[in-house]
């Protein structure tokens, strides 16, 4: 008896210790695999593709075509534009920026085959008729189908003071920036534009020179608003090569919290090195 409960210890030490065994292959074998992912891997899907560019004031097709993609494009500014004077680029889309949509709809038999993108510039200025400053649901309804029923894409670009309320260029200034922008979106004009369109852009060019920390926190403010409202709207921010180096501008992408898919950039022939010096991040 002494003999058999001897093997019997023994055979239960022996079939303990074989799973125990099996247990760190396993585990042994998925950490392995883990670690396999993570160098295939080693920084997020966001920090290798980049999102589509558009590049402004400086419409350089010889540069442009250097580095483009067919979603990257080449921004036209302004009510009245020359449109025989543009050139295609053989890669790439051409934008047009324009603040009076009624412009758009009345010169479209001069841009319709020049023209892939048309961001409208919302402003509090006066190249902007009043009747659409005061009617910004009316307009994003009509601008979108107009898009749609001619192929176009649409975005819907506003400054910063049309999409907050209640604070100034000097409260700002006073709290170095640190500002909860939850508190000051202008939430009913935001909800008017991003219901009926499908993309929207902001840009805030003295505050994101002053406060390009706040300038992020802005346009995330603005992204989680807008996702509550139309869960689909694609967030639109704009960069400026002019006061921002391209790893600032980087920095700037990594901390918006939407997935970007387009950023529009601001500079001038003078500042072309400084994008392909942010496009060359993401190689």
């Amino acid at each position: 008896m002494l003999h058999i409960s001897k093997f019997k210890k023994n055979f239960i030490s022996i079939f303990l210790l074989a799973i125990v065994l099996i247990i760190t292959i396993f585990t042994l074998k998925q950490f392995i695999s883990n670690d396999k992912t993570k160098d295939n891997n080693p920084i997020t899907e966001k920090t290798t593709s980049r999102p589509a560019i558009g590049v402004a004031s400086m419409q350089d097709n010889d540069w442009f075509n250097t580095w483009a993609n067919k979603d990257d494009m080449t921004v036209y500014f302004g009510n009245e534009l020359d449109f025989s004077q543009i050139k295609r680029p053989p890669i790439g889309k051409v934008a047009w920026n324009v603040p009076n949509f009624s412009t758009v709809i009345k010169t479209k038999n001069l841009w319709l085959n020049k023209i892939d993108v048309i961001i409208y510039d919302y402003e509090m200025w006066d190249n902007t008729p009043q009747d659409e400053k005061d009617n910004p649901d009316v307009v994003a309804k009509t601008a979108q189908s107009f898009a749609d029923e001619n192929s176009k894409e649409f975005i819907f670009g506003t400054s910063w003071r049309m999409a907050v309320s209640g604070i100034s260029v000097t409260e700002i200034r006073k709290a170095n920036g640190n500002i909860d922008w939850s508190k000051y979106l202008d939430k009913d004009r935001i909800m008017k534009i991003v219901s009926n369109v499908n993309n929207y852009g902001v840009n805030a060019t003295g505050l994101r020179d002053e406060f390009p920390n706040a300038y992020v926190d802005f346009i995330n403010a603005i992204t989680d608003y807008a996702v509550q409202v139309n869960p689909d709207i694609n967030i639109v921010p704009v960069l400026d090569t002019r006061s921002t180096s391209a790893e600032e501008m980087f920095n700037m992408y990594k901390s918006f919290k939407s997935d970007v898919k387009l950023i529009l950039i601001m500079g001038t022939v003078k500042d072309q090195p400084n994008i392909n010096k942010f496009i060359n991040i993401f190689n």
